[in-house]
């Protein structure tokens, strides 16, 4: 996320000795980060659950400082600002959304010299890109008329101005920020209509947020994840699969059961036709068996089932059919009959009949 000013604004008051209350008007969400410049005729003490950074206070003939604080829950809409004695003093308020720390502050001071710019300061190099610099001229002893029109260096943004009080005891203060400063050093200044005598100027700069990563896309099946299935031989079972998964079908010919089997493997038995034997079938392969003497017929044999052919007076010996192949048979005297059945023992009988 980047940065959000959500509010700003002034004060004016004199009646500080025993704590003036400013109200910003609403409490800060958590995180966001509360920015206080006050400048007085007098000092001025750093607020209740607020920070004054090194540099950030500048104290000769009149106090000057730069406060922050990040809300972390539970504060409230005011703050207390208390001086020592009842003097003219101003203060200057923004709120942001999106920052993480405070970095640096720098500052420096002029006093009296009357003049219509800010004394030069330089952040240093700062530690990261994207950063917020809040920067404030903090005005004292004025000349006549009143120092006016606020004119900031290239890339910072007018925020707020305040005057109080007139002459030797009155206080100006103009603010102003940046949001896309770094890594480079940041040299805020400020020149305006009209003098001053005491003229100081204070900058902080704060680091953003971390932008939360965003990802798109499409997610993979899990390769561990398996098929589980279970019905009888010709209908479907249910289950998950994944992309590189492999099948678990259940069930013996007409039956539930368990066992695996490659998807793809081909059907594979052994034994010739009349001769017994034992295999295993692809999960998809389908048999199909033709006979002769006007009788022919098709049929599915299901994923998991087991196919055993047996044959003439159960003589042993090796071989192999497809899934899809012809078996044809036939007797001393001519062409017989191919006659199937599947029974409970998941055996297929295939009988030859001369």
């Amino acid at each position: 996320m980047g940065w959000t000013p959500i509010d700003s604004d002034t004060f004016a008051f004199a009646d500080g000795n025993a704590g003036h209350v400013i109200d910003f008007g609403s409490a800060p969400a958590v995180g966001d980060i509360d920015i206080l410049f006050a400048n007085s005729d007098t000092v001025v003490a750093t607020p209740t659950n607020f920070t004054c950074p090194s540099n950030a206070s500048q104290v000769n003939n009149q106090g000057a400082y730069g406060f922050y604080r990040k809300a972390v829950g539970g504060e409230g809409s005011t703050v207390t600002i208390q001086t020592t004695g009842d003097f003219n003093c101003v203060v200057g308020w923004m709120r942001w959304r999106g920052g993480q720390a405070f970095d640096v502050a720098a500052g420096a001071q002029i006093n009296s010299s009357v003049g219509a710019a800010t004394p030069a300061i330089a952040t240093g190099a700062l530690a990261e890109t994207g950063e917020l610099v809040v920067a404030a001229a903090l005005l004292h002893r004025l000349a006549t008329p009143a120092p006016s029109s606020p004119l900031w260096s290239s890339g910072y943004t007018p925020a707020t101005e305040v005057t109080i009080g007139s002459g030797s005891s009155g206080c100006t203060q103009f603010t102003a920020y940046k949001t896309n400063a770094g890594l480079a050093a940041e040299s805020p200044s400020c020149t305006w209509t009209d003098g001053a005598f005491d003229r100081y100027a204070i900058a902080l700069t704060f680091t953003a947020a971390p932008v939360a990563e965003e990802h798109s896309g499409t997610g993979s099946l899990s390769a561990t994840a398996t098929l589980t299935s279970s019905g009888v031989a010709g209908r479907s079972g249910t289950g998950n699969t994944s992309a590189s998964a492999s099948l678990t079908s259940s069930g013996v010919a007409g039956r539930a059961g368990t066992g695996a089997i490659s998807a793809t493997v081909a059907l594979t038995s052994s034994g010739t036709a009349a001769r017994r034997g034992s295999g295993t079938i692809a999960a998809s392969a389908a048999l199909t068996g033709s006979g002769t003497a006007g009788r022919s017929g098709a049929g599915l044999l299901a994923a998991a089932a087991t196919f055993v052919s047996t044959g003439r007076k159960g003589a042993a010996g090796t071989g192999s059919i497809t899934a899809e192949a012809f078996i044809r048979a036939g007797g001393p005297t001519g062409p017989g009959r191919l006659t199937t059945s599947v029974r409970d023992t998941s055996t297929l009988i295939v009988t030859l009949t001369p």
